[in-house]
């Protein structure tokens, strides 16, 4: 038997799991939006980049018992709406579809999106449910503009 073409069937079965999915959630220009917009493992630089350090902050807040309304977790809420909408631009209807997906590890895995842990998935929520509730994007910084 040979494993490349079991291989090559289990990648195309991924691809056709994964457009269904899109088909089913995002309309025509919302996916290519995505498909444009979402950094991808293979770009070295960019937003992949800004994502993973988002990332490795949260794991750390954790680590170091910071709570989602810290200033930390404050920073951090900010930096992900402002990357957000580096990613999606002022489409927040696609925002939040993106996030249904990002919430539901079976989905995710679908669209082959890079792990991430429910922990860093709660905290997330966490900390941009409070920052919205009580933050407008300039509070954050004092009147000089540092944190």
């Amino acid at each position: 038997m040979q494993l490349l073409p079991l291989l090559t069937k289990n990648k195309q079965q991924k691809l056709e799991q994964k457009q269904l999915l899109l088909n089913q959630l995002f309309s025509e220009e919302e996916q290519v939006q995505l498909v444009k917009s979402l950094p991808k493992m293979e770009d070295s630089q960019g937003n992949i980049t800004k994502w993973i350090n988002i990332i490795k902050r949260i794991e750390l807040c954790i680590e170091e018992e910071q709570m989602p309304y810290s200033r930390h977790g404050q920073l951090i809420a900010e930096d992900i709406l402002l990357l957000s909408e580096e990613t999606f631009g002022a489409n927040q209807a696609l925002v939040d579809a993106f996030w249904q997906i990002r919430k539901d590890e079976e989905r995710s895995a679908t669209m082959q999106l890079y792990p991430v842990k429910k922990e860093i998935i709660q905290f997330i929520e966490e900390c941009i449910t409070y920052y919205e509730n009580n933050h407008h994007r300039t509070s954050i910084t004092n009147q000089d503009g540092d944190y």
